[in-house]
């Protein structure tokens, strides 16, 4: 039977039956013999039952007092060959050890007797292959302890073939051994109970589960197997992470709530035939960008053949060649349509969805993708908004780490489709709606191609996997500047937005800045859409030059596409600025300056007004006169403009600005309705210092500017 043995060489410990090495190994099979006196075959032999190895006379000769069965000699028992010619074989069960690198020990010794042909032979078998010799004892008064290690595979046997046909010669084995790093599951429980596992201490390093186990905190491993019985259930927030092999046999699942998601990450190789479940929760009905990290048909994601509405069906691909949506399924029913590794889908959730709102959608394969191909295009010719612009998605079951892909003539921005705002949201290096470049499991992404052979490279688990954030599916570092942004919103429905996100960096263009900004893609009425434009550059993020010690203002022109005869509001988020800055909110089709420092505007949107703004910047500007009668909001420090306004409930009518002769040499009216400002472009001035005069019906206020 099997039994503990006490090295000389390797301290161990018993406790509860098992024996602990302190080289950091676990036994998982040890004979000594012990207690199995006569245990055997031949002369005085006892036979084999009770025990766990056997013995093959493999065609030897045993002589009349030949044999091959266990000695006692003093405190320790050995098994002994003696007069035996040709070989008898030893053997001991197989042992299970798949995942996990083995070690072999036979303890060998040979009487005085023992002829040059007297001894043994030691072999292990790997699963079912064929035998391999780690080591021999032959001749008189030898002895030796035989090892070999970093045996790999799902089942170990040691075989041992010994002889002694000498005259009163013996052959012994004293110690047979098999221990592995890797700790094995012994019933079902939690990952961190002791009594999961055998020899009660929880994996560090590799693991074998046999049983159903459940994990709920982050577990980092070198190596994970997962035998035919066993399960994984990884609970919303944690994640697993193997350095090295994962070999699924049973079942691995990632949940997930409306809480979150649970993830896997495998930095080396996957092999096995078992089952990978990936989930993501979906709360609103409505589309949703998808993928599907592993091997598998789409008949995966649901019902895929319905129709949301007449000629809308609830799965489809995006063709960046023919910018359109591609019914990528039609009327079948997804079982005969592969996924590709990186494919983003559009699909609907709700009624005649894949699946209904607030649920979990659960995808499941055979085999999860730890790299993939991407093909990123951009049509030449078409210049329309849609150019260059290509769905594709995260590909596996953890985070991806957007930023440290290798981007070649594609911006190096992303934009995600939120359901719940019905917005695209945006993430660049200089800022946007999103703070971390991981993109979470199971979402897709939008990319833009800006040129020729444009490509992403090779995306592979190990270098761009993320398993440290858990960004929400929607869908870190951000440079370090002045940031803000604009949101613009419909009157009543607030809810119904969109943002314009601008970054303060030195060197950078108003345009397309490729290591910066973020090209928009527009959003689909009722919800607003607002970027800033260049050129033909139209950016959801956008990085500009202005340091926070110049004197210059910048103008940015904007673009706001809406519902026609609709009211909305563009108001200034400036929490993220260091510095301080004027915003000036140019209307020009109503020929209105606003300071959106103070407060929102209100404008009805005009389908022909889509350019009507223009966006005004500057470091926030000192007054020559007393803070107590704040008439003058700016002054013109470059030859450049003021904004006049009238503060409180000052209607301010008429203005004018005279000259230190007292010539008036500018007139214009500030209208009540305007509310707020009037620019003055001071170009025309020579330098100097002029008088401003703001005249109502309540009064009039005075105050000086500087033109250099």
């Amino acid at each position: 039977m099997k039994q503990f043995f006490n090295s000389l060489k390797i301290l161990t410990l018993l406790f509860l039956g098992i024996i602990f090495r302190l080289d950091g190994q676990i036994s998982v099979y040890s004979e000594d013999f012990l207690n199995q006196n006569d245990a055997g075959i031949g002369s005085g032999s006892s036979g084999l039952g009770g025990v766990t190895w056997s013995i093959d006379q493999n065609g030897a000769n045993l002589g009349a007092s030949g044999y091959v069965k266990v000695v006692s000699s003093g405190n320790s028992e050995s098994l002994e060959w003696s007069d035996v010619t040709g070989d008898v074989i030893w053997s001991s069960p197989k042992v299970y050890i798949s995942g996990s690198s083995a070690s072999l020990r036979v303890d060998a010794s040979n009487n005085a007797k023992a002829s040059g042909t007297d001894g043994i032979t030691a072999y292990y078998r790997v699963n079912s292959g064929a035998l391999t010799s780690f080591g021999t004892n032959y001749g008189k008064n030898s002895s030796a302890s035989l090892t070999v290690s970093g045996i790999g595979g799902d089942t170990l046997s040691i075989l041992v073939y010994g002889q002694a046909d000498a005259n009163n010669s013996s052959v012994q084995i004293s110690e047979v051994s098999i221990s592995v790093t890797t700790r094995f599951s012994v019933q079902d429980g939690p990952w961190t109970n002791t009594s999961t596992w055998f020899g009660g201490i929880v994996p560090s390093s590799k693991a074998i589960v046999n049983n159903a186990i459940s994990v709920s905190s982050n577990t980092t491993l070198d190596s994970l197997t997962v035998g035919q019985d066993g399960t994984i259930d990884v609970a919303v927030g944690s994640y697993v992470l193997l350095n090295d092999h994962c070999s699924n046999n049973g079942s691995i699942t990632m949940n997930s709530d409306a809480t979150g998601y649970a993830q896997l990450k495998v930095d080396g190789t996957v092999t096995g035939s078992g089952t990978y479940t990936l989930e993501q929760y979906v709360n609103n009905a409505g589309w949703y960008n998808l993928s599907m990290p592993m091997d598998g048909t789409l008949d995966a994601f649901g019902t895929v053949n319905t129709q949301v509405a007449s000629g809308t069906r609830n799965i489809y691909t995006w063709d960046e060649s023919t910018e359109s949506w591609v019914d990528v399924v039609g009327a079948s029913d997804g079982s005969t349509t592969l996924n590709s590794a990186g494919q983003g889908y559009c699909v609907y959730v709700g009624t005649n969805g894949v699946t209904g709102s607030q649920s979990v959608i659960s995808l499941s394969g055979t085999s999860i993708y730890t790299s993939a191909a991407v093909s990123i295009t951009r049509q030449p010719g078409s210049g329309g908004p849609n150019q260059g612009w290509n769905l594709i998605a995260n590909p596996f079951t953890c985070g991806l780490d957007f930023s440290s892909l290798s981007k070649a003539n594609v911006n190096n921005a992303f934009s995600v489709y939120d359901k719940t705002s019905g917005t695209y949201l945006t993430y660049a290096q200089s800022g946007g709606d999103l703070t971390s470049p991981v993109v979470a499991p199971m979402q897709a992404f939008w990319v833009r191609a800006i040129g020729a052979a444009p490509n992403i490279g090779s995306m592979s688990m190990s270098a761009n996997g993320d398993v440290t954030e858990t960004p929400a599916l929607l869908k870190n570092q951000n440079v370090i500047a002045d940031k803000f942004s604009l949101r613009a919103y419909k009157e009543d429905v607030p809810q119904i937005k969109d943002h314009a996100h601008f970054a303060m960096i030195a060197n950078t263009s108003d345009g397309n800045d490729a290591q910066w900004d973020a090209f928009k893609r527009l959003n689909q009425l009722p919800a607003p859409s607002l970027m800033s434009v260049s050129g033909s550059d139209e950016l959801a993020v956008n990085a500009f030059d202005l340091s926070p010690l110049s004197t210059a203002s910048k103008q940015l022109q904007l673009r706001f596409v809406g519902s026609s005869n609709k009211t909305y509001f563009i108001e200034l988020n400036d929490a993220l600025l260091t510095n301080e800055y004027e915003f000036i909110l140019e209307d020009r089709l109503e020929k209105k300056m606003h300071r959106l420092n103070g407060r929102a505007y209100k404008f009805v949107h005009q389908s022909s007004g889509e350019y009507r703004f223009m966006l005004h910047i500057r470091q926030a500007i000192q007054r020559i006169e007393s803070q107590q009668n704040p008439i003058i909001v700016g002054s013109g420090t470059n030859g450049g403009l003021i904004y006049l306004k009238s503060e409180g409930s000052i209607p301010a009518t008429d203005c004018e600005i005279y000259d230190l002769n007292g010539r008036r040499i500018f007139f214009t009216v500030l209208n009540e309705s305007e509310e707020l400002y009037k620019e003055i472009d001071l170009s025309q001035f020579s330098s100097g210092i002029y008088s401003v005069v703001l005249s109502s019906p309540e009064g009039q206020f005075r105050s000086k500017i500087f033109v250099p």
